[in-house]
C-alpha cells in the first residue's frame, strides 16, 4: 500500500508542477515577454522537467520491495536481408 501512495503522491506533484510551469510560461507568452519560438523550447524543458519529476516514483524504495520493475534485454532480431542484393550482375 505504502508503493501506490507514494506513487500517487509523486504523480499529483508532477501533473501540478507541470501545469503551474506551463500556466506561468502562458502568461509570460501572453504578454510578449517570451517569443514563440523561445516559448516552444521552454515548454519542452516544462515537460522534460515534469517528466523526470515523475521518476522519483521509481527511485528509493524500489529494491526492497517486491514490486520492483526488472528490466530485461529482448534480443535483437536480424535484419531482413536486402531484396535487391546480387542484382544488376551479370
Amino acid at each position: 500500500m505504502d508503493i501506490s501512495q507514494r506513487t500517487v503522491r509523486v504523480a499529483e506533484s508532477s501533473i501540478w508542477t507541470g501545469v503551474l510551469l506551463s500556466t506561468g510560461l502562458l502568461l509570460a507568452a501572453t504578454y510578449g515577454l517570451v517569443p514563440a519560438v523561445a516559448g516552444a523550447l521552454l515548454q519542452e524543458l516544462v515537460d522534460l522537467a515534469t517528466i523526470l519529476n515523475a521518476l522519483r516514483a521509481l527511485g528509493e524504495d524500489r529494491s526492497n520491495s517486491a514490486a520492483a520493475i526488472t528490466i530485461s534485454a529482448a534480443p535483437v532480431p536480424r535484419r531482413v536481408q536486402n531484396a535487391d542484393r546480387g542484382r544488376g550482375q551479370g
